[in-house]
This record gives C-alpha cells, sequence and structure tokens, in this order.
C-alpha cells in the first residue's frame, strides 16, 4: 500500500511540473497536485498538500496561500497520497527560470544529507547514530543553523508518526522499519524539504521514490 502511495504521490508532483507557471497561485498548485492523485487512484491525500513559495517556504509545516509564484525563488512542494488507509510523501524544492548560485549550494546540501541518510539506514544502526551522522554532515558544511529536526520520521496510517528517527533516539532499526527520510532546512528567508519514503533493509534502505532526485530547474 506504501509502494502505492508513493507512486501515486510521484504523480501529484508530476502534474504540477507539467503546469506550472510564475504567476500561478500556491493555492492552484496544491490543487494541481491533489486532483492528479485522486484521478490515479488515491482515496484521498495523505495530508493537506502544499506549495509555499518565497517567504514563505522556511516553514516546516505551512499551507499554501494565493501568493503568485515567482521566478529565481524556491518554491517548495510537498505532495502525498494516501491508498487502502496507508499515506506516503515526496517533497521537492523546485525553481522556475533560475536558482541563484548561493541557494543553488543550499539546496544540494540538503540533497546530500538524504541520500547520506539512504545510505546509513540499515537494520541494527542506532537511529540516534545514523542522525548524528546526518546532522554533523550538514554543519561540515556551513548549514548546522539551519536544521530543525529529523532526518527522518516513521510513516504509515499517518504520513508522520512513531518513531522518529533524531539525535535523542534510543532505538535501532530493524528490517521492515518504514520512514519518510524528511531534510528539512531553513533560514529567515527560505527553506526547503527533500522528502521520500524508506524501507529498512539488512542494506541500504530501500527509496520508495526516486523521483527527480536532483535540482529541479524549469
Amino acid at each position: 500500500c506504501l509502494r502505492e502511495a508513493a507512486r501515486i504521490s510521484e504523480l501529484g508532483l508530476a502534474a504540477v511540473l507539467e503546469s506550472i507557471r510564475p504567476g500561478m497561485t500556491e493555492t492552484q498548485l496544491a490543487g494541481i497536485a491533489a486532483g492528479a492523485m485522486l484521478t490515479q487512484g488515491a482515496e484521498a491525500t495523505g495530508y493537506p498538500i502544499w506549495c509555499c513559495s518565497g517567504p514563505n517556504s522556511n516553514q516546516a509545516i505551512s499551507r499554501p496561500t494565493h501568493r503568485p509564484v515567482q521566478e529565481g525563488e524556491i518554491i517548495h512542494f510537498s505532495v502525498g497520497a494516501k491508498v487502502s488507509g496507508y499515506s506516503a510523501s515526496i517533497g521537492r524544492p523546485v525553481f522556475l527560470g533560475h536558482c541563484p548560485e548561493e541557494t543553488r549550494r543550499f539546496v544540494q546540501v540538503g540533497l546530500d544529507a538524504e541520500n547520506l541518510t539512504f545510505d546509513l539506514m540499515r537494520a541494527g544502526s542506532p537511529a540516534c547514530e545514523v542522525a548524528t551522522k546526518v546532522h554533523r554532515f550538514i554543519t561540515d558544511r556551513g548549514y548546522g543553523e539551519a536544521i530543525l529536526y529529523g532526518p527522518a520520521h516513521g510513516c504509515g496510517q499517518m504520513e508522520c508518526e512513531f518513531p522518529f528517527l533524531e539525535t535523542s533516539s534510543d532505538f535501532r532499526l530493524e528490517p521492515g522499519m518504514v520512514f519518510m527520510v524528511d531534510v528539512f532546512l531553513s533560514t529567515s528567508q527560505m527553506g526547503f524539504r527533500w522528502e521520500d519514503g524508506a524501507i529498512v533493509t539488512e542494506d541500504r534502505a530501500e527509496q520508495l521514490s526516486t523521483f527527480k532526485r536532483e535540482l529541479i530547474v524549469l
């Protein structure tokens, strides 16, 4: 169910990327994602879908507004489908026209941290050690103050549920555990999220989505 929810979540984001233009509002774009997922077989959205752009993007949990999206700014999408009672998610930063070089470096560190999290999430690994290594990676690249939480949280019947993979976690990863690898970084001016599902195995975690795991500039 979670694999199918992840697949349909990708279709929701893909529909947005095909339609997005400067001047469209955050709420318009969130509606496109929701409509595509329901058309493709989702029974509901996994949570209120959001598109948050420019100064609206620096909140980890937010909602879309009637603000028009613009070129050269972060447009943060979090899109999730519910299938047979199970919810997945995909989170991506998107840019129209161009991405400023300083912003590009910031966003790339987040993607690298997400990839590192997948590498470290193996059965038997202490959750706190995974989180500590990921946070150290981000800090060593100069963005320690941008860390708010994470880098992962459980998912299942809710898109965000126990257990949480944090530096204070006191459990070990076990085969079959399902998480959302959720790297959210922010400053006072902007923020972004890279998010994909992960199933813990004896080796590198299985990725529920690899859709456009790269800087997206349209």
